[in-house]
């Protein structure tokens, strides 16, 4: 079996800004620095259930939950958001009318959002009604930006951290100042409270730029405890409400833990509380951005990209597991016939044509054997169109002519003329019937799209670049194929065989349907599966579709005889890995040759047991409704047949970190590799720590 390695691919993760669990512990918000927001299932393995695109204009800062399950953000572009998790757009947009939001905090009933801005001021916003997000009223300002807010235990007051050194405590009834505290310069210096929290005896927390974490008495404003933890500055506290703990973290990527002491005295019949510094950490390479701690849970995250989760009452014996931001989704694709990739960036895509492998001097005398290349790997083109968000989602046809993609707003096709290996036009070809962007694209054949929507339909359009009218839709499924059925959870994953005969979708509710695309009529609708799908795929021809599980379970379905086949057996050891298959392909001559990858293995599990038996019973092809256009002629890197494929299961793990794999039509794999240590080269420098022995 031949295979492309490919390491040319320059994709890159952004700096995570906020983390948020909700209330049921059982999502977390990641918000990153591009303008994305990742929805993470902490269910069993963790995992990337949707992304909620913004714009890197947007400047996030800020995320908050409300109980209801309503996800709120906020960031420098002063907007306050609230966003439709059905549909994973903006559901509503306000401004703060204050400038840059630094903060924001939910107060615990959930009906209340103090916002902190850029003018100074903090502004009260009713969010009791699901539909609206009302301006309420606004504090006193204060002489620097508010950077920081939180809110009392009992909703009561409110406590704010500012720009030029000041703690304000506030009435949230009166909207008056009952205290300010003023901290004191360090080297002549002012130091900036980049956070606030409150325990719940109402002691204030605080950390600032100086690398000072300060215990503050909630009722007289007086210093409890300083504590010089960190290094430099201090940009995000977590409150452990049940542990009577909070943790610290910032620029120096140390996370630290502080315990309370219970004391024998009392005050007003609460038990005094010595605060000590329990302990430190060092998950991450780079500066800290936020913490997030709910239900023993604790995670981290910042400049380089990943998560630190832990459990907060084992923060002093284990270690953290850390996340890669590898995507769980693929953002490449490739044009099987013409051996064209494209990758996905956050504003713009690129297309890489392969490079060509040369001819062996001597016979192979093993799968590892490795050829000189012939012809380097180029870049094609750079497309970069208008959008108002970041991209959703892309996809390139097989022979390589027409990419489509999308953003929250609008879809767009565009067609590609090559000249000797090159590109030398690039034309936009208007897409009908179809007013809002795209959650999922893909191409079935060469010449039809298939596109989801995030009204929960599936649009099949035609593409026939000679005619007047280049592109026109075929037809829209409504819901799954059930016209009558109320409001579904979006398109989240899509899949066509390559011979433009089938289509199929899954819908994020354990429904995955299938569309016939020669009679254009709804098929099948699979029985209801255990755990959410992570890949779909068909054979070549179209006659199974494969479906793997979050659990990394795999069902085969018979399309023609609606029917599940057997189970495949599959090694338990498989089933049990932490990481999720983020891809699956039959092999294009061997539709019982499926492969399954991750971002560190590539798995072939061969079905000639479980297939066997049907593919003898199976029924004759129906004549297609288009024909396609016959495929290039093959290049010099096409092999004649897979090799070392002949076992039930094969595993393989030098390969790896994989953003991506897949078959071309000549049956050579090509794999794409971004190698941790390329990803950490587009990070700016750490801050600097002097280590025992080093100069």
């Amino acid at each position: 079996m031949l295979v492309h390695r490919c390491r040319f691919v320059e994709w890159t993760p952004a700096t995570v800004v906020a983390l948020a669990f909700n209330h049921s512990t059982t999502r977390l918000a990641v918000a990153r620095e591009n303008g994305n927001i990742e929805i993470w299932d902490v269910q069993g393995k963790w995992r990337v259930e949707k992304v909620l695109r913004s714009s890197s204009k947007s400047h996030l800062r800020t995320i908050v939950w409300t109980k209801d399950g309503r996800l709120l953000s906020g960031g420098l572009d002063g907007m306050i958001v609230q966003w439709n998790l059905h549909t994973q757009q903006e559901e509503i947009s306000i401004s703060s009318d204050g400038g840059a939001v630094w903060s924001m905090a939910l107060n615990h009933a959930s009906t209340t959002l103090a916002v902190a801005t850029e003018d100074g001021a903090i502004r009260l916003f009713d969010v009791s009604q699901p539909s609206e997000i009302v301006y309420s009223r606004s504090f006193d300002k204060q002489k620097g930006r508010a950077l920081s807010v939180a809110w009392s235990l009992d909703d009561q007051f409110i406590v704010s951290g500012s720009f030029d050194g000041t703690i304000r405590k506030w009435s949230a009834t009166s909207s008056r100042a009952l205290f300010s505290i003023k901290m004191e310069k360090t080297n002549n210096k002012k130091p900036i409270v980049w956070c606030v929290a409150l325990t719940r005896d109402d002691t204030i927390v605080s950390g600032n730029s100086h690398g000072f974490t300060q215990i503050w008495d909630g009722q007289l404003g007086t210093l409890i405890r300083s504590f010089h933890s960190h290094s430099a500055d201090v940009l995000t506290i977590a409150v452990d409400m049940s542990q009577d703990a909070f943790f610290t973290t910032g620029t120096d990527n140390k996370v630290v833990m502080f315990q309370g002491v219970p004391l024998e005295q009392q005050v007003g019949g609460k038990t005094l509380l010595d605060w000590q510094c329990s302990c430190h950490r060092r998950t991450h390479s780079h500066d800290l951005r936020a913490l997030a701690l709910s239900d023993g849970w604790l995670v981290s995250g910042g400049v380089d990209t990943q998560l630190g989760i832990t459990k907060a009452a084992y923060f002093q014996t284990n270690k953290a597991k850390k996340l890669l931001p590898y995507p769980h989704k693929s953002v490449l694709s490739l044009a099987t016939k013409r051996r064209v990739l494209l990758c996905q960036h956050d504003e713009h895509v690129d297309v890489w044509a392969l490079g060509d492998k040369s001819e062996p001097t001597l016979e192979p005398s093993g799968p590892s054997d490795t050829f000189r290349i012939a012809k380097l790997h180029s870049h094609l083109l750079k497309l970069q169109p208008k959008c108002r968000s970041n991209i959703v989602c892309s996809t390139i046809s097989s022979d390589g002519d027409f990419v489509a993609l999308s953003d929250n707003f609008s879809t767009k096709l565009f067609h590609l003329t090559f000249e000797d290996d090159r590109v030398v036009a690039t034309n936009r070809i208007p897409i009908p019937a179809i007013s809002t962007g795209a959650t999922s694209l893909v191409f079935a054949g060469s010449h039809k799209l298939v596109g989801a929507t995030p009204d929960a339909r599936v649009h099949v359009w035609q593409i026939e670049p000679s005619h007047s009218t280049p592109v026109h839709l075929l037809k829209s499924f409504d819901s799954h194929g059930d016209e009558s059925a109320p409001h579904l959870s979006l398109v989240s994953a899509l899949a066509a065989s390559k011979d433009g005969q089938w289509a199929a979708s899954y819908n994020g509710q354990d429904q995955i349907a299938i569309y016939n695309l020669d009679s254009l009529q709804f098929h099948a609708l699979l029985p209801l599966l255990s755990s959410p799908v992570s890949a779909l795929a068909f054979t070549s021809n179209g006659q199974y579709l494969a479906v793997v599980l979050t659990t990394n379970h795999v069902h085969i379905f018979d399309v023609e005889k609606k029917e599940m086949c057997p189970e495949p057996d599959i090694p338990s050891d498989f089933i049990n890995r932490r990481e999720l298959i983020s891809q699956c392909e039959f092999h294009p001559s061997r539709p019982t040759i499926l492969m399954l990858s991750s971002h560190g293995h590539i798995s072939f599990l061969n079905l000639d047991k479980t297939l066997a038996s049907r593919a003898a019973s199976a029924p004759p092809r129906k004549k297609q409704r288009t024909q396609t256009p016959p495929p290039p002629p093959s290049t010099p890197s096409t092999t004649s047949s897979p090799s070392g494929l002949s076992s039930a299961f094969t595993d393989i793990n030098h390969y790896r970190p994989l953003l991506f794999s897949g078959w071309e039509d000549s049956g050579a794999l090509v794999v794409v590799e971004r190698p941790w240590v390329e990803v950490m080269g587009s990070f700016p420098d750490p801050l600097f720590r002097k280590r025992f022995g080093g100069n």
